[in-house]
């Protein structure tokens, strides 16, 4: 009896947030005494950012699937949106005697997409009459994980009922 030896491991590209098929291209093991259906592979370590599943169920560390659920398109990594760059998870591949091969690495790059800010901060002012107060970061602030504070851009939507809003000393419309 061999043992299987896992040919193909070259890793993958997923969009933060997304979906991507594990696939032979990425992933496949070979055995010239088992069928696709005889090689298990277990999941040695789990991936820090994202959830490897079969058939929609997430896999855990020790959990297995078999190169014909790869070949079936069963396998499939989800990223869970963080922004971190790259990802990887651990597996190896064992025929029924059981002989094995691994652990190899599955490495993931994640591409990055551009998040919306989001206002954090939004308590509200007093002014009092005939007075002006500067708008600072304990009444408004937006935070964004991918731009800084001066990449961020606030549109006034509607204009000040009783007042006017000014930058700089201009008043803005």
């Amino acid at each position: 009896n061999d043992a299987p030896e896992i040919t193909t491991f070259t890793g993958f590209a997923v969009d933060e947030g997304g979906e991507t098929t594990i696939d032979t291209a990425m992933l496949e093991a070979t055995d010239s005494d088992n069928t696709p259906s005889e090689l298990t592979y277990v999941l040695t370590t789990d991936a820090e950012y994202g959830l490897i599943r079969l058939d929609g169920v997430d896999l855990y560390e020790n959990d297995t699937f078999t190169q014909d659920d790869v070949d079936s398109g069963l396998v499939t990594y989800a990223h869970q949106g963080t922004e971190e760059p790259t990802d990887s998870f651990e597996v190896t591949v064992q025929d029924l005697e059981p002989l094995t091969d691994g652990p190899v690495v599955m490495n993931v790059t994640i591409n990055a997409l551009n998040d919306a800010p989001v206002i954090v901060t939004h308590t509200g002012f007093a002014v009092d009459e005939g007075s002006e107060t500067t708008i600072d970061t304990s009444m408004l602030e937006a935070t964004d994980s991918d731009n800084t504070a001066s990449e961020l851009t606030y549109v006034l939507t509607s204009d000040a009922m009783h007042g006017s809003i000014r930058l700089d000393g201009a008043d803005l419309y």
